[in-house]
C-alpha cells in the first residue's frame, strides 16, 4: 500500500495526466457482490468497452455519465479521478454478481 501512495504521489507531483474520453452507448452495471464495489462496462460502440471497478465508483450525482474522462497520470497510469461532463443516467443493463463457490470455481 505504501508503494502505491507513493507512486501516486509522484503522479500528482509530476503535474502531467493522460485522459481517456469514454461517451458509451451502453453502461452495464454488475449488482455489488460482498465488499467488491461497483463494477461497470461501458460500452463504446465500436467494439471497445472500458471497465472500471471498485470501491472507489460507487454511484454519485455526476456518475456513470453519458460523457466522462478517467484521467491518470502520465508515468505510471494510476488513475487520479474521473471528471464528468454531464448528469449521472441509469445503466443500460443489470446484471447480477456472483461467487466463485456459486459458478463452481475455486478461490
Amino acid at each position: 500500500m505504501l508503494a502505491h501512495r507513493r507512486r501516486l504521489a509522484e503522479e500528482l507531483e509530476s503535474g502531467q495526466a493522460h485522459a481517456i474520453t469514454c461517451r458509451p452507448s451502453r453502461i452495464i452495471e454488475r449488482e455489488e457482490f460482498e465488499d467488491e464495489g461497483s463494477l461497470w462496462i461501458f460500452d463504446g460502440g465500436d467494439g471497445r468497452y472500458l471497465a472500471i471497478c471498485g470501491q472507489e465508483y460507487y454511484e454519485t450525482p455526476r456518475f456513470p455519465s453519458p460523457h466522462f474522462e478517467v484521467v491518470m497520470g502520465a508515468r505510471h497510469r494510476l488513475v487520479v479521478g474521473i471528471r464528468s461532463h454531464g448528469l449521472r443516467v441509469p445503466s443500460t443493463l443489470a446484471v447480477k454478481g456472483e461467487s466463485q463457490e456459486q459458478r463452481g470455481e475455486r478461490p
